[in-house]
């Protein structure tokens, strides 16, 4: 598979010389644009910036907050309300800000023993909850905002809940091995079905706040965990249990940074990078995979470098911290028509599944249409299209529609149109690939 290049732009020429971006995610209130902090001179903390990346505005960059102030630069999550954003905050905890004047609209910290160099936050279910990758604790946290409390911890020596790793074997909380199933983890996020997607670098830094390996394991691996919660043993480390439940080895060690994303189709999207530069057989400096659940490589984008500087340096060269996929429109798939007759006349079920441009943590409402040449409105009707509201899953799991309508003759020729909240459309006209006759119905797929 090939592609081309759509849109690139040096940050440290377009923007300022001393700024670069961390993490770029799709801007929620305009699909032209990527949000991001910056990074000022490895500070890890910056201005809160918006990138023209379709370059279709006289300003690439907007600086979205007041100038002067700055703001951790690992993640950045709009709120919901869609006035201001949340960010982790003080190496302890997180925070919501006003984006227009900066002011700190409420503040979550917790002890240095419980959250350590968070390197990443996603605002789940409307905001009420946070999960808080904790890279310096090896653990990944749920947190109720309104009462500031964490529901579970998942790993390292805080961990209120036992493990079980991808051969089903315990790993009691607290115990030694509890750490071995992941640490130095980077971007950890619910994806749905109690399911949490997690980069596991395999770098324990023990708390020291640096990337100087206490403990690091051969390579690091891309990883699903599943929490399972069991009413019958609430206050003990059995009420939530952690399951690895898909794990692939990458065969490269990535010593900081990486990420794992679920995709629209299922597969997993890893980012990483190649910390031993000069390892036999790993010539390509950073990586993007993308991986069926039968760990079979789907797609993968390789950077490659000289590999000139000094042996002790491995962080020389290309790195990466994060990557998102992202589509330019809605996406249609799964279609399948089903013809039937009824008193009212010939009739037909259109089955398909949707899904938004990009992965989102919220319900977001969608709108579809139906049209067809042989569709004849009925008795007081006038519409010949046919029109209606559903929801988008969220975390691009699949929206599943189906929608009945009556006086069309036939499922050929039946135009299905998606368009979601910014108006973005995109549509597919069914065409009969296989059918099967009864003697009442006809049931199509098209693909």
């Amino acid at each position: 598979m090939r592609g081309d290049v759509v849109s690139i732009t040096p940050t440290y020429y377009d923007l300022q010389s001393k700024y670069h971006f961390v993490a770029l995610k799709p801007y929620p209130l305009d699909t032209d644009y990527m949000m991001g902090t910056v990074d000022i001179e490895k500070t890890q903390k910056g201005p809160v910036y918006l990138w023209n990346w379709r370059k279709n505005q006289p300003k690439e960059f907007v600086q979205l907050t007041p100038e002067g102030e700055v703001y951790d630069c690992h993640d950045l999550n709009w709120n919901v309300g869609g006035d201001g954003f949340w960010v982790t905050t003080g190496d302890d905890g997180f925070s919501q800000y006003e984006q227009k004047t900066g002011t700190q609209i409420a503040e979550i910290k917790f002890s240095h023993y419980l959250v350590n160099d968070p390197n990443h936050l996603q605002m789940i279910d409307t905001d009420s909850f946070a999960i808080l990758s904790s890279r310096g604790s090896n653990s990944i946290l749920k947190i109720n905002v309104n009462t500031q409390q964490a529901k579970w911890i998942m790993g390292g020596q805080n961990s209120s809940m036992d493990m079980y790793d991808e051969y089903g074997r315990l790993v009691p909380a607290h115990s030694p091995e509890d750490e071995g199933v992941f640490f130095g983890q980077h971007n950890a996020e619910y994806m749905g079905d109690d399911k949490y997607y997690l980069f596991n670098d395999g770098d324990n830094i023990a708390g020291s706040k640096d990337n100087v390996d206490v403990r690091a394991q051969n390579a690091s691996s891309l990883m699903i965990i599943k929490v399972v919660y069991n009413e019958s043993a609430r206050g003990t480390t059995q009420e939530f249990t952690g399951h690895v439940v898909w794990r692939y080895d990458l065969g490269v060690y990535t010593q900081f940074y990486g990420d794992h994303d679920r995709l629209m189709n299922g597969n997993s999207l890893g980012t990483f990078w190649n910390s031993v530069r000069n390892a036999p057989g790993v010539q390509a400096q950073s990586y993007l995979l993308e991986v069926t659940e039968g760990k079979e490589v789907a797609w993968s984008l390789k950077v490659y470098g000289n590999n000139t500087a000094k042996k002790d340096i491995n962080s020389h060269g290309w790195l990466v911290y994060s990557s998102e996929r992202f589509y330019e429109k809605p996406t249609i798939s799964r279609v399948s028509c089903k013809e039937f007759t009824t008193p009212a006349g010939p009739s037909i079920t259109v089955y398909f599944t949707a899904h938004n441009n990009f992965r989102q943590n919220n319900v977001y409402q969608g709108t579809y249409f139906l049209s067809n040449p042989s569709h004849l409105p009925g008795v007081n009707e006038t519409e010949v299209d046919l029109k209606g509201t559903f929801d988008f899953v969220p975390y691009w799991q699949d929206t599943k529609i189906e929608v009945t309508w009556e006086n069309v003759g036939t499922c050929d020729g039946t135009t299905i149109t998606v368009e979601n909240q910014w108006g973005q459309r995109t549509n597919t006209t069914f065409a009969y690939a296989m059918s099967t006759n009864s003697s009442s119905t006809n049931t199509s797929s098209a693909f």
